[in-house]
């Protein structure tokens, strides 16, 4: 089978599309990215047996600089100027894609401004189109958009539960499929004594946030909380138009226990060499990436109290607090320090619910598969 996967940021690391498109290229099936380009980025090259088509929007190619980083929605918040780059953007990418697809059996287009790109492709060359949404790209949406990106497309997959009624409106095509993780690092222990090695902060109990600093991931409230819990390190890993915001308010406060180690792609082993993986998003938690992966590393979590996390999670399987609220969270994370037992009874509990929940690598696999094969039949 051949796949095309068009994609609005593209990583390796941490990202669940990347690790989707890598199975499926195991599995035999001839799998091809369509993402933007950027400074110092290839137009083309092959990574884990997937193939990777990167589109010019601009020149010179240091002022490609919509797309990565903190995403498109958040660069464009940061500097309005790169607004004008948004409809080159648009229009070499639905060219890439429509280029693509001639040679394509199925396109799987990931976030909603991707499926908007696919119009082409799915109109004129009635490619069969599979959306997947992840969040952020339809939470909050005007539903002109979301209603469009739904017609866009021949079926739409998500993660979370709490997204289908945001992109079903009655079209009948949405379904849960789980996102594919780094399901082979989660399970790796090597390396964890080279981790150790390089920072001191591990010399006590971290706790860690992982995630892009964002308003709705909340990184305030996660270094307000260190002031109260001096006993431990909060660590962040990750990047973000908040970071120099972030920075400051820990000066301010004088804390001595925060450390930033910017962007990672070992993410799994502070996972696991961590107390605690902490949560403070302002959006729903049920199964968001790196819950998923703290865990099934075993990490205790810490998470809000929003959306529909509390009906999935509770004290059996993970420790809550409410949205904003940092000396609840300095207390759920002492609770996890002062209790090892039961923090270790609760983070089985997680990775049980978590299993249980369709987090399979084969499952995920198939689960794709037998769509792009009834929709390719169709």
């Amino acid at each position: 089978m051949r796949i095309c996967i068009p994609i609005t940021n593209l990583t390796f690391e941490g990202n669940v599309v990347f690790y989707l498109a890598k199975e499926l290229a195991k599995a035999g099936h001839t799998v091809t990215i369509i993402a933007p380009h950027g400074k110092e980025l290839l137009l083309h090259e092959k990574k884990e047996g997937v193939l990777i088509k990167r589109f010019r929007y601009f020149f010179p190619s240091r002022l490609e600089n919509l797309a990565y980083g903190s995403g498109i929605a958040n660069n464009i918040s940061e500097n309005p100027l790169k607004l004008l780059l948004l409809p080159m953007f648009i229009l070499s990418f639905a060219l890439k894609i429509f280029s693509e697809s001639r040679k394509s059996d199925i396109i799987h287009a990931n976030w909603l401004p991707s499926a908007l790109a696919c119009l082409p492709a799915h109109l004129l060359l009635k490619k069969p189109v599979v959306l997947t949404v992840h969040g952020t790209d339809v939470r909050k949406k005007p539903k002109w958009i979301i209603k469009l990106g739904v017609k866009a497309s021949n079926a739409i997959t998500t993660s979370h539960e709490g997204l289908l009624e945001d992109i079903e409106r009655g079209q009948g095509k949405a379904t849960i499929i789980r996102n594919m993780i780094d399901f082979e690092a989660l399970e790796k222990t090597i390396g964890l004594e080279e981790l150790k090695k390089e920072f001191d902060f591990w010399k006590k109990p971290v706790i860690l946030f992982i995630g892009r600093f964002v308003e709705v991931r909340d990184p305030h409230t996660f270094v307000k909380a260190a002031k109260l819990l001096p006993n431990a390190n909060f660590v962040m890993v990750g990047g973000g138009n908040l970071l120099k915001e972030t920075k400051k308010i820990v000066q301010n406060s004088k804390a001595k226990n925060v450390f930033f180690v910017g962007r990672r792609n070992d993410v799994a082993k502070f996972l696991k060499l961590s107390s605690a993986f902490v949560s403070t998003a302002t959006f729903d938690n049920v199964f968001s990436s790196t819950t998923v992966e703290a865990a099934l590393a075993g990490t205790p979590m810490i998470l809000t109290s929003v959306g529909k996390t509390s009906k999935v999670f509770n004290e059996k399987n993970a420790l809550l607090f409410e949205v904003g609220n940092s000396k609840q969270l300095a207390a759920a994370a002492n609770k996890i320090l002062q209790n090892p037992k039961n923090a270790k009874k609760i983070s089985a509990n997680a990775k049980e619910l978590i299993k249980k929940a369709g987090f399979d690598k084969k499952k995920i696999l198939g689960e794709n598969l037998k769509l792009y094969r009834q929709l390719i039949r169709a």
